[in-house]
């Protein structure tokens, strides 16, 4: 059955062929694919072969033919590869995708992988054990040298047979000549590697697989996207295998950059919202807070009165001539309510549920206020100054703590925005930081490093530590509203919130983490010089 990608684009337009096209100069297949995706062109080669294979032009799309184009648009300097596709017993394509200089249609060139092992055998005929081949198959010499892939043929015992100039460009190998050297014997080959080319050996058609390699010469590491396909002699047994590869280390880090970017636009959004669930429950909360805030005010100033009143009954009583079953009486009511320990108790416990339930009603208030902020005007704002007086204030946090390491960029220009919110921001970061250090029980003071850097439209701020650090489990949750790692009743799980609130709906930036447990953690701020429609002024 036919691949649906391949028969939607086929079926637009039977292909179009001329005698003056540069495709027909190609000796293998090749179509041209109009703007519409209809197959506008295909060279002999290609209706050759589709004629052979019986079941029209849609027949030569490789698997994913759409993606592929869609790719090749996109990308009009990249040679796109797709995948090498087995058609039967003697067909394998591999093609690839080239966008024309007008930008109006796409190329696809095409090798017919097993039709090449009768060259393969002269090749293999003409070098025996050793040297490269004079009498190379013209057709064969064509393909390699004009493939757009790294793509390189080996015998039995992964010699190479045949290499294209590619293969030699993308893994160094210019101007040196590689026919008779054993593959083996020029890389460090992992076992999982080795592994593949013997199943591939064994006449299995290894599908493509994208793998990561260090380069020998520099360290760097690449990515790979590689498969390995047997190829047959004339006597139908397999002589050896064929590797195709591409270099996709730029794709894979554009791929991890937008996943970066994809993840923190999840996290912003989900900010927003635990923002308006949050705030709706501290509006809910907050009157009967207020009630709770007045009624303990009132027994505050009510218990002293009430002990002073009952301590002058007492004495009254005991300076009364009362007959004794009545001092009887009231001496076993007294024992029985305690009344020494409720006079002494009873105000401090209603002073300490009183400033319990005022912190309360402070968390509740930053949280109505950062969920709700104000509409006062930005101002210009010195940012180091916000970071030396942050430093400052949080002094006595840290200084038995750890020690913190000024690093600020004198060129850092005027920011307009909220230097109190930016500050509480700070500060709280720098809490933060202290207690990661305190948790990680270090042996000597731990390290806190600020510095601020200005680049060409915004402004950085990096807030370093050496304590305990993040979890990786644990990265994506620590902005959330309650969230903490600290035991109880040391911390509430406001200040990294409360930064993040201030930062990315405060100012319009950015905030996020990386963190090396044990090791390092840092906060890194993103902040625009200029702020459009900034939110007003955020008390913390």
């Amino acid at each position: 059955m036919m691949n649906t990608e391949r028969s939607t684009a086929a079926s637009l337009a039977p292909p179009v062929v001329t005698s003056a096209d540069p495709l027909d100069h190609y000796p293998l297949p090749a179509l041209r694919i109009g703007v519409d995706k209809s197959i506008t062109y295909a060279n002999r080669p290609a209706l050759a072969l589709s004629t052979r294979l019986h079941d029209g032009m849609g027949t030569l799309l490789p698997e994913r033919h759409e993606t592929y184009l869609a790719h090749a648009i996109a990308s009009p300097e990249e040679n796109v590869v797709a995948c090498a596709r087995f058609y039967d017993s003697n067909t394998v394509l591999q093609w690839s995708y080239h966008l024309s200089a007008d930008g109006h249609s796409v190329t696809m060139f095409a090798a017919d992988v097993k039709t090449l092992t009768h060259p393969a055998n002269d090749t293999l005929s003409s070098q025996g054990t050793a040297g490269a081949s004079s009498t190379r198959d013209p057709l064969l010499h064509r393909f390699i040298e004009h493939v757009p892939v790294a793509v390189a043929m080996f015998d039995r015992n992964m010699r190479y047979l045949l290499v294209s100039r590619r293969w030699l460009e993308d893994f160094d190998f210019l101007p040196r000549k590689l026919e008779g050297l054993c593959h083996y014997d020029l890389h460090h080959i992992p076992d999982d590697w080795r592994a593949r080319h013997r199943r591939a050996l064994a006449g299995e058609d290894m599908p493509p697989v994208e793998i990561s390699f260090t380069r020998p010469d520099d360290g760097r590491t690449e990515w790979l996207s590689t498969q390995a396909l047997p190829w047959t002699r004339d006597d139908g047994e397999i002589g050896g295998i064929l590797i195709f590869a591409q270099v996709i280390t730029a794709r894979k880090e554009a791929e991890a950059a937008k996943e970066s970017q994809q993840a923190l636009l999840r996290q912003q959004q989900k900010m927003e919202s635990l923002g308006t669930l949050s705030g709706g429950i501290a509006h809910e909360i907050n009157s009967p807070i207020q009630y709770i805030c007045d009624n303990l005010g009132f027994l505050e100033n009510a218990i002293p009165d009430l002990v002073t009143l009952v301590s002058l009954y007492h004495e009254t009583l005991s300076h009364a001539d009362l007959p004794e079953e009545i001092r009887r009486r009231v001496q076993d009511a007294e024992h029985a309510i305690d009344l020494s320990f409720l006079s002494s108790e009873g105000e401090k416990a209603v002073h300490q549920a009183t400033s319990g339930i005022r912190a309360i009603s402070r968390i509740v208030t930053a949280i109505k206020t950062f969920s709700h902020p104000g509409h006062i005007d930005p101002v210009p704002v010195d940012i180091n100054s916000v970071i030396r007086d942050a430093v400052v204030v949080s002094r006595n946090q840290w200084k038995h703590i750890a020690e913190i390491d000024e690093d600020l960029d004198d060129s850092m220009p005027i920011f307009l925005g909220h230097g109190e919110q930016l500050g509480q921001a700070i500060l709280n970061l720098i809490v933060n930081a202290t207690q990661a250090i305190e948790d990680a029980n270090k042996t000597g003071l731990g390290k806190i490093r600020l510095h601020s850097q200005a680049k060409d439209d915004h402004a950085e701020i990096h807030i370093e530590d050496n304590g305990a650090g993040i979890p990786a489990h644990l990265i994506d949750k620590i902005f959330e509203p309650f969230f903490t790692t600290k035991a109880p009743g040391r911390g509430t799980g406001q200040g990294l919130s409360i930064a993040h609130t201030i930062i990315s709906r405060g100012h319009q930036g950015t905030i996020h983490v990386e963190s090396d447990p044990g090791h390092i953690t840092r906060f890194t701020i993103s902040l625009p010089y200029r702020v459009t429609n900034l939110p007003g002024e955020v008390q913390a």
